[in-house]
């Protein structure tokens, strides 16, 4: 039986614990290699909708790296176009996007003649830059063009995973395509959450937001794995580790990156903010959730430097007084009102599986004061890793 590391390629001594019995597949560290194709016109556009001046291209990256093993990163566009978020060319901010390791495709747009009537009329003579306006016009290419780069890269083996950084619903097709008939995982990379279509959202496996934190999808991503089930002790979880990374096929990197996630974020919880039991240790507190929100909004906002202005926002007067959008008046609204909703998703992961503990204040008894459980078996677990 061929295995899904090494496709083709007989197991000798394949692990019981890797075997599902339902389809007799065996599931030896399956192999993540995923490729991004951005519509950066496209996702100018969604940027400049939210109200952004600007765009960080590592944005892109640092998600699709905690989905797969990112083996190349494609940006299309047509460079002589201008960027709504900049007012300049494309071109004039590609060795940004060289510069983070994209593939750039530069795709002209086509000229189209329009106006039939005036054919032949100046002979070899070049028109004035309003005749040519008049005469002409310039049909954009860059669908057809991101098109063919899902299509390119869902047909080689090697690549399982698609990564797709675009709202246009023309691309359903090409998605489904690469799905259905070609076997591979299909990632949405979205700006926001609104104005996706039904047809585009149905037709991939998973929508990730970029303007929520990083560290929020490591949660999730760890949650779909049963990593944070407090049932499985410490013993049971090193197991689990080695079974993840000592198995046969490509080391995943996103893996790593998502366990290096919460071990930045349980140090801080605990070395920082001290979220430990009352008595355990001398400055050992309790936050309520806003206070708890606003914390590590304060130890991850460095992702999002782009957004902040030197003048204070107007928030808006119906966010809760706890918000991001409240608290922190120099972040672009609207992500700000993302980096309260991926807070609290990542939060609510942790509460409902007793990573994080809560209980009730007890002056004002509506107040829930969240802290660190260390009893879960899920923190040391994670402390004691250790990457190389």
């Amino acid at each position: 039986m061929a295995s899904s590391a090494n496709p083709g390629k007989p197991m000798k001594n394949p692990p019981k614990h890797k075997v599902t019995p339902a389809s007799g597949i065996y599931l030896v560290n399956p192999e993540r290699r995923g490729v991004l194709v951005l519509d950066q016109q496209n996702v100018a556009g969604q940027f400049a909708a939210q109200g952004f001046r600007t765009l960080d291209p590592r944005w892109y990256l640092n998600v699709a790296h905690l989905v797969t093993n990112l083996e190349r990163a494609v940006m299309v566009a047509d460079l002589q176009t201008f960027n709504p978020l900049t007012n300049q060319r494309y071109l004039d901010t590609s060795w940004i996007w060289d510069k983070y390791g994209y593939w750039i495709t530069h795709v002209p747009a086509r000229r189209i003649q329009i106006n039939q009537s005036d054919e032949g009329i100046r002979g070899d003579q070049s028109f004035s830059e309003e005749e040519d306006k008049r005469v002409y016009e310039r049909k954009d290419m860059t669908d057809s063009a991101v098109r063919d780069s899902i299509q390119i890269w869902s047909s080689l083996p090697d690549v399982t995973h698609i990564l797709l950084a675009s709202h246009d619903s023309d691309f359903a097709r090409d998605i489904k395509r690469a799905s259905w008939a070609k076997g591979k995982k299909v990632t949405l990379l979205t700006v926001g959450k609104a104005n996706i279509a039904m047809t585009l959202r149905n037709a991939v496996d998973e929508v990730i937001n970029v303007m929520d934190y990083a560290p929020s999808y490591s949660v999730y991503a760890l949650n779909k794995r049963g990593w944070w089930r407090q049932s499985e002790d410490l013993e049971a979880r090193r197991q689990k580790i080695q079974q993840w990374f000592n198995g046969d096929g490509v080391y995943p990197r996103y893996l790593e990156r998502q366990l290096s996630d919460m071990q930045l974020l349980f140090h801080h919880m605990i070395d920082k903010l001290n979220l430990l039991p009352v008595g355990s240790e001398p400055d050992a507190q309790k936050l309520s959730l806003g206070r708890l929100k606003h914390a590590l909004h304060q130890f991850m906002c460095w992702e999002k430097a782009v957004t902040r202005s030197k003048t204070p926002y107007t928030p808006n007067p119906a966010a809760e007084s706890h918000s991001i959008e409240k608290q922190d008046l120099t972040m672009l609204p609207a992500q700000a009102r993302a980096c309260n909703d991926s807070l609290a998703a990542m939060i609510h992961t942790l509460v409902e599986n007793r990573v994080i503990l809560f209980s009730r204040d007890e002056k004002y008894g509506s107040t829930k004061l969240y802290q660190l459980n260390p009893d879960h078996p899920a923190i040391p677990a994670t402390l004691g890793l250790s990457f190389t």
